[in-house]
């Protein structure tokens, strides 16, 4: 199943198994907040089934929406800044999450290995991000709709 995640395919089975052991699952209803704009990025999120939607506290209308395989919070996470919108789940959704207390167990489980599972992760991310466009002042989650009000 780790190998339909585009973030864990540059990873070896082993390290796929552990990343993924120490992520936690959290199921989301329909209406429930994921992530509060302005709040600590202290975990990042992986969308496993359902769909979340992306909003800016000042902006009525959703920026984004996000469903399975796409990330939430690693930019706030990796750059370690507050949350730049609210996501809510917009129908019964489940994710896995990340915290930065088991992804510091990752980096330092895997010191000997130069990039171990939480190295390649976070390149993943890294090189997903220069890659892919996003509206401008979105800084979380992956394969954003543009947003004409953004551009």
């Amino acid at each position: 199943m780790s190998e339909d995640f585009a973030l864990f395919r540059t990873l070896s089975a082993e390290q796929r198994l552990i990343a993924f052991g120490a992520m936690t699952r959290r199921d989301l209803v329909r209406g429930e907040l994921l992530v509060e704009q302005g709040g600590a990025s202290d975990a990042l999120f992986l969308v496993l089934h359902g769909a979340l939607a992306v909003y800016r506290t000042s902006h009525p209308e959703p920026i984004a929406e996000l469903r399975a395989g796409e990330l939430v919070g690693e930019i706030g996470f990796f750059a370690n800044i507050p949350r730049t919108a609210n996501v809510i789940a917009i129908r019964d959704t489940s994710v896995l999450v990340l915290t930065r207390a088991a992804y510091t167990t990752l980096a330092r489980g895997n010191a000997r290995d130069r990039r171990g599972a939480a190295g390649c992760a976070r390149a993943a991310v890294c090189h997903r991000d220069r890659a892919s466009v996003a509206a401008p002042g979105v800084t979380e989650g992956a394969h954003r709709r543009a947003d004409p009000r953004w551009t």
